[in-house]
């Protein structure tokens, strides 16, 4: 471990993360991935320190390294995710960074979950009306952040729109091409009526618009980090159907689900103030991913 670092990511083993870094790396920085468990191949260029944020006496034992930003990744959507074991480890990370006497751009991975449903697209000064129970944590996480930071640090609130990429992270693209991959007869189950709007970013899109933000962010603010389209789930399973060129049985159920149906979000400010737009349209995104995905399943069949 070094004793300066131009990037730090919190939480940095998983999708997002290993990408994210991988990313910082190529272009020349210095980068440490301090997360509980390690990504599942070393990553060139990316250091990486073990840490469980809920264990004090690691903690203690911990020094922070200076660094230019830090990126939190942690407290992301999936099995096991917890509120309250999140809520301490941010809470044990914020005092860390707080001691920091050097300035530091903080950048914290929301969601654009946190707007509820947007008839129109979503701008950053919009109104939260979270619904998810995990958007609705995200949306705490972001107050807390913006109130117990201190203010010495530049804070950026980085809402994330539904990320795909690789059929190994989760998310419906990733769903629907497993069960292709899998040449599955069983009918794929699309719960709620199909309708469900939501904006998708490739990976690759995602981690240079986080650099972005982070290279040109000056004080507190928050990004939308989306490409500013919607589609519904039936789009999405016909998309990536025709990329395959493969067919996959499915059914709608109907059936009630407790999430946002209509997510808008305006990518305007990442445009316009942060200089990216992104570079794949949904279908090339697929089109990668496919690609990526075949190779994987070539080189290991079973």
């Amino acid at each position: 471990m070094l004793d300066r670092y131009d990037s730090i990511l919190i939480g940095g083993s998983g999708f997002v993360g290993t990408q994210l870094g991988a990313h910082l790396a190529r272009t020349g920085e210095r980068v440490l991935n301090v997360s509980r468990r390690p990504p599942a191949e070393p990553l060139a260029g990316v250091d990486f320190v073990p840490i469980d944020f809920e264990n004090q006496e690691a903690v203690a034992s911990f020094t922070l390294p200076h660094a230019d930003s830090i990126i939190i990744l942690i407290g992301q959507i999936g099995p096991g995710f917890d509120p309250e074991s999140d809520r301490r480890a941010r809470r044990t990370i914020i005092d860390l960074v707080n001691a920091q006497t050097e300035l530091m751009k903080v950048l914290y991975c929301s969601t654009t979950l946190v707007y509820g449903n947007s008839d129109t697209p979503a701008e950053e000064s919009d109104p939260l009306q979270a619904i998810e129970p995990y958007a609705k944590h995200k949306a705490e996480n972001e107050d807390f952040l913006k109130k117990h930071l201190s203010p010495r640090h530049h804070l950026g609130i980085l809402r994330l729109s539904n990320v795909f990429g690789d059929t190994r992270s989760r998310g419906f693209v990733s769903l629907v091409m497993n069960r292709i991959l899998a040449s599955s007869t069983e009918k794929f189950r699309v719960n709620g009526d199909g309708n469900q709007e939501r904006d998708y970013i490739y990976i690759d899109d995602l981690a240079e618009a986080i650099a972005s933000v982070k290279a040109r962010l000056v004080g507190n603010d928050t990004v939308n980090i989306a490409t500013g389209e919607s589609r519904t789930l039936v789009s999405v399973l016909g998309t990536v159907q025709s990329v395959c060129s493969e067919k996959l049985a499915f059914e709608v159920t109907h059936e009630p689900v407790l999430e946002a149906t209509r997510i808008r979000v305006s990518n305007m400010r990442l445009w316009e103030k942060y200089g990216y737009v992104p570079r794949h349209t949904f279908a090339e995104g697929v089109a990668l991913m496919w690609k990526h995905s075949r190779a994987i399943k070539m080189n290991h069949p079973y």
